[in-house]
């Protein structure tokens, strides 16, 4: 068994729909300050204060056996504190009963990473996901959420989320 890997850029991920405890990050694109031409990124802003998400759909790939990590890259506004992220996978197959109007989202899996100590430096957080009985082939949707109100989110400003990528245990 190897470690396969997906790539899922910050544009590949949507919005849930703002209702309540459902809010949205906002999209939106920085520039480095460096000589011109330089990198512009795109990048989710997860507020502090609240429960704010994005979401992404996919099949899993066909060598796909078990252990889903999501490895996002992310950076803070300020200098100290931790911030607290949460993952949630809901997993559909074909034979579920479950369909995309009604399923709902396993069980979160969160976990507090501090900033690195300087403003807007790149920060790298895992989270070993719960799985929701996931099988090569099925359609999934994660959902990363910044728990802002949460005693263990001590980050007050703002979240850059620049994307993820998700390492898995292959057949």
């Amino acid at each position: 068994m190897a470690t396969g890997r997906i790539v899922l850029p910050a544009l590949a991920w949507h919005p849930p729909d703002g209702s309540a405890s459902n809010l949205a990050a906002t999209l939106d694109f920085k520039q480095s300050g460096g000589a011109a031409p330089s990198p512009r990124y795109p990048k989710w802003i997860f507020n502090n204060g609240g429960i704010y998400g994005i979401q992404i759909a996919f099949n899993l790939p066909a060598d796909y056996a078990s252990d889903m990590d999501l490895k996002i890259s992310w950076f803070g506004d300020v200098l100290s504190g931790n911030c607290y992220w949460q993952a949630r996978v809901a997993a559909m197959s074909e034979s579920d009963a479950a369909t995309p109007f009604t399923k709902t989202f396993a069980a979160g899996v969160a976990v507090a990473d501090a900033v690195d100590g300087t403003q807007y430096e790149l920060c790298q957080t895992s989270i070993s996901l719960g799985e929701d009985s996931a099988a090569a082939g099925d359609f999934i949707n994660i959902l990363l959420e910044r728990l802002g109100d949460h005693a263990s989110d001590t980050m007050l400003d703002q979240a850059h989320f620049l994307g993820a990528i998700l390492e898995y245990t292959t057949t």
